[in-house]
């Protein structure tokens, strides 16, 4: 029964490819702009999970039923992550992360400061010159 099972288990990681660590849940530990971390930030509403290429955001209700998914695609090259939140269906954008300084639909180009399997920091300059740091660490 355990070796009917085991590709099943196998392949969630390696759909279209192994991307390796980076696969699985994150929670957004800490955001800073400027070296400051906003007033109304609380670590524990966003997550991350990434998967093939695809990325999902995720807000916690703070209260009843107000969860926020959004989805998009990722790549990493070159020490930088690209997320893109352009992608549209016949309705308009599919959405962005506007809570987390991401406030528009388009593909934001973000240096990899730290890449291991429990800990990722992402570094973006916005158009206004702000440096927005994302602290991420591995749940699952």
């Amino acid at each position: 029964m355990a070796l009917m099972i085991l590709p099943f288990l196998s392949s969630c990681t390696h759909n279209r490819g192994d991307i390796g660590a980076l696969f699985g849940f994150w929670w957004l530990n800490d955001l800073t702009v400027n070296g400051v971390t906003p007033e109304n930030f609380d670590p524990e509403l966003t997550s991350f999970a990434f998967m093939a290429d695809n990325v999902e955001v995720m807000r916690q209700g703070e209260s009843h039923g107000n969860t926020v998914v959004v989805m998009g695609t990722w790549s990493m090259s070159n020490g930088m992550m690209s997320l893109n939140f352009s992608h549209h269906n016949n309705q308009g954008p599919i959405g962005y992360p506007a809570w987390i300084y991401m406030t528009e639909p388009r593909i934001y180009e973000m240096k990899i400061i730290t890449y291991t399997s429990k800990k990722l920091i992402l570094e973006w300059i916005n158009d206004d010159g702000d440096k927005i740091v994302y602290n991420l660490g591995k749940v699952l």
